[in-house]
């Protein structure tokens, strides 16, 4: 197999794309991810309470890192929440998509010295 010759930090790229990342770890990380977008939910309710986007995306994380839900189902889980951040002006309702763009794309987080921190809507 070839290996990563991307940007990205290869332990964060799938062992199929040629990277590190086995799918017992992507499925712990999009669990953990889910967890941590749980915790900030509320802000985004408060401004969108009729909005489920977010909170479909991380019931599907939990079913993707459990098995119970295919990659096209969480893609597109993932999309619908991207949507929501785009179509918010409240910084508090964006910043929460931003932690769970996590849930779906732990590959586009950068390696900085002290640990990780994900990538921004929009920057690469």
């Amino acid at each position: 197999m070839k290996r990563y010759a991307g940007n990205r930090d290869p332990r964060f790229v799938a062992i199929h794309r040629g990277g590190d990342l086995d799918l017992a770890t992507h499925r712990l990380l999009v669990a953990w991810a889910a967890d941590c977008a749980e915790h900030v939910l509320p802000l985004f309710t408060e401004v969108h309470p009729s909005d489920t986007r977010p909170s479909h995306a991380i019931a599907i994380a939990r079913e993707w890192s459990s098995g119970n839900a295919t990659v096209a189902q969480a893609r597109e889980a993932a999309f619908e929440a991207h949507a929501a951040a785009r179509e918010s002006s409240n910084s508090a309702a964006i910043a929460v998509l931003e932690q769970q763009a996590m849930l779906w794309q732990p590959l586009t987080w950068r390696t900085m010295n002290l640990g990780l921190q994900p990538m921004r809507f929009g920057q690469r």
